[in-house]
Order: C-alpha cells, then sequence, then structure tokens
C-alpha cells in the first residue's frame, strides 16, 4: 500500500511539473505574440524618401529617344534579315523599384522605332517585368531588321518610385550588314550598410515577469519585426535593474527609413505597453537609440542619450528619455 502511495506521489508530482513547464512554454509564446501584435498595431509604414503618388510616378510609357540621334527614313534594299541583340549585365544591388530598357530607332519606315523593358516596370506592356537583379545577372533582347538598316539606341535606366526622367548611359548608331551584339552593364557597386544598436537601461527593481522588447519595420521589408531584450515571459532570462542595459543590434542598407518602437510586458496588469511612442528615422550612419524605464523608487533619473544632437535620433533619444521616466513610475 505504501508502494502505491510513492508511485501516486511521484505520478501526481511529476504532472504537476510537466503542465507547469507547458503552461511556462504557453506563456512565452503568448508574450512574444502579443509583443509582436502590438508592434504590428502601434508601429507606422515607413515610406521611401522617393515615394510619390502613382500619377507622377517614373514610368517608360511615352518615353523617346534620346536627341543624339536623328535618323532619316531610308528603306532597306535588302530582303535578308539580321539579328540585333542588345545584352545587359547588372553589377551589385539594384535599389527597389529600378528598372532598365532599351530604346531604338532605325532607318526602316516600317520599323520605326521601339522600346523593350529588361526588368522593373510594366507600364508600357501591361504585365510588369521581373523586379531588376544584380550580382552579375544578364539580360538581353533582340530584333530582326532587314541588312543595311541603321538602327540607333539607348540603354537607360529609371525608379519607379521616383519622378526623376530616365538615366542613359549608353548609346550608339550603327548601320546593321549582319548578326550583331550591343552590350552594356550599369553598377551599382558594392551595398553600403549601417549599424543600428537599440540599448534599453532599467532603473530600479524590476517588477516579476515583466519583459521588454524592441520591434521595428523598414520600408523595404514591410514585416515586422521583434527582439525580445528581457524578460522570462517572453523567453528570454529575466530582467534585471539597476542600472543593467540591454542591446540589440542589426545591420540595415544606408538610407533605410525605420520606424521603431520599445514594448513593455507588465505582468501585473499583464498587458503590453508602448515605454514610449513610436519614431521614424532614416538610417544614414552607425548609431545607438537610448531608450530606459525607471520602476518606482529608481536611484538613476535616467541615460543621457548617446545619439547624435541633430537629425530624427536626436529627436527619438529626446522622447525616449522623457516617456521612459514618465512610464516608470
Amino acid at each position: 500500500m505504501r508502494g502505491y502511495i510513492r508511485v501516486l506521489a511521484v505520478f501526481l508530482l511529476t504532472s504537476a511539473l510537466i503542465g507547469a513547464s507547458g503552461a511556462a512554454s504557453a506563456d512565452t509564446g503568448n508574450v512574444t505574440s502579443r509583443f509582436q501584435r502590438s508592434a504590428s498595431e502601434l508601429l507606422p509604414r515607413p515610406q521611401p524618401a522617393s515615394a510619390s503618388s502613382a500619377r507622377g510616378r517614373s514610368s517608360w510609357s511615352g518615353v523617346k529617344m534620346p536627341s543624339f540621334s536623328s535618323l532619316e527614313a531610308n528603306p532597306p534594299t535588302s530582303s535578308t534579315e539580321v539579328t540585333k541583340t542588345f545584352q545587359l549585365t547588372i553589377k551589385g544591388t539594384p535599389p527597389e523599384g529600378e528598372s532598365f530598357a532599351v530604346l531604338y530607332q532605325t532607318s526602316d519606315p516600317e520599323q520605326a522605332q521601339g522600346l523593350h523593358v529588361f526588368c522593373g516596370d510594366g507600364s508600357e506592356t501591361g504585365a510588369p517585368p521581373p523586379a531588376c537583379q544584380g550580382n552579375g545577372t544578364v539580360y538581353s533582347t533582340s530584333i530582326e531588321v532587314k541588312s543595311g538598316t541603321e538602327v540607333a539606341f539607348a540603354f537607360g535606366r529609371l525608379n519607379v518610385n521616383s519622378t526623376s526622367p530616365p538615366e542613359f548611359f549608353r548609346q550608339g548608331d550603327e548601320t546593321i550588314t549582319h548578326d550583331v551584339t550591343n552590350s552594356a552593364w550599369y553598377d551599382y557597386g558594392a551595398v553600403q550598410t549601417v549599424t543600428k544598436t537599440f540599448e534599453l537601461t532599467l532603473n530600479g527593481t524590476v517588477a516579476k515577469g515583466d519583459a521588454f522588447a524592441v520591434g521595428y519595420v523598414t520600408q523595404s521589408v514591410p514585416v515586422v519585426e521583434v527582439k525580445v531584450f528581457c524578460g522570462e515571459a517572453a523567453g528570454a532570462p529575466a530582467c534585471e535593474g539597476d542600472g543593467k542595459v540591454y542591446t540589440v543590434t542589426q545591420t540595415f542598407p544606408k538610407g533605410t527609413k525605420i520606424a521603431v518602437v520599445y514594448l513593455r510586458y507588465d505582468a501585473a496588469k499583464d498587458a503590453v505597453s508602448p515605454v514610449f511612442p513610436p519614431q521614424v528615422e532614416t538610417l544614414d550612419t552607425d548609431f545607438t537609440n537610448t531608450g530606459y524605464f525607471n520602476y518606482p523608487g529608481a536611484k538613476q533619473p535616467g541615460i543621457p542619450s548617446k545619439l547624435p544632437s541633430t537629425g530624427a535620433g536626436g529627436t527619438f533619444g529626446a522622447a525616449a528619455a522623457l516617456a521612459g521616466s514618465v512610464a516608470g513610475r
């Protein structure tokens, strides 16, 4: 009988431990998903600085040949057809919205001019071609003309998120008597990146069960990302106070526009709220956003901002300091 009671006790204790573990795991996932949901609701979706209305966007529609060459109508005398191929190599990484095309004009009245889009903008055809790829990607298109036809051509690029006119970077004019390929390349160079550090300082004694995170979203990747600073409820080590500093570091392409919000899970209220209002900034250099949260009785009033004194980052730092001190009361 005693053996039975002992086995039953072990079984009940094990079941309780498993249940507690499962509940903790469920709570962890719950708080993390709540951080994600709160960030998604709070963060604005930043737009590219160059974005404009659809009506004002740049496109290949209606673009004419540059005025470097003017061909006179001159019907070819040969009936033999030859192929002229236009080949483009894109080096580096094209920014979002880039598009490349080749425009041509011929001396044959029956085939006076045309436009072939390699990638990016489909306003001319109505069927958007694939987004432009770089790192040595090669595109090609061709036309059939009669031998003896004079052909002028121009390779160009534009960005559909800009109102700037197309840039023509390779032009030529020749008489075609046999199959020929005209090659051009465009080099974006190495992609420049910046390092963004999110820093949070917790002052005073952290309330049991609390957790903190940072959420952000960029104009190029419209999916909210959440990084947890601390908190067992969110699957990270327990938060520590008395001036403990937490950091999260992320690398972004230079010029990225980003919206950021710091979040707190208040275990006592079982609620997620922003530590301070969301901020939007453009990442042009390496820098750190500093925020702090003061619990009641904190000895340290706050941490000076490590941000530049000008620009969006400076405003971010001031907002963080102010809201952090208020939220902690």
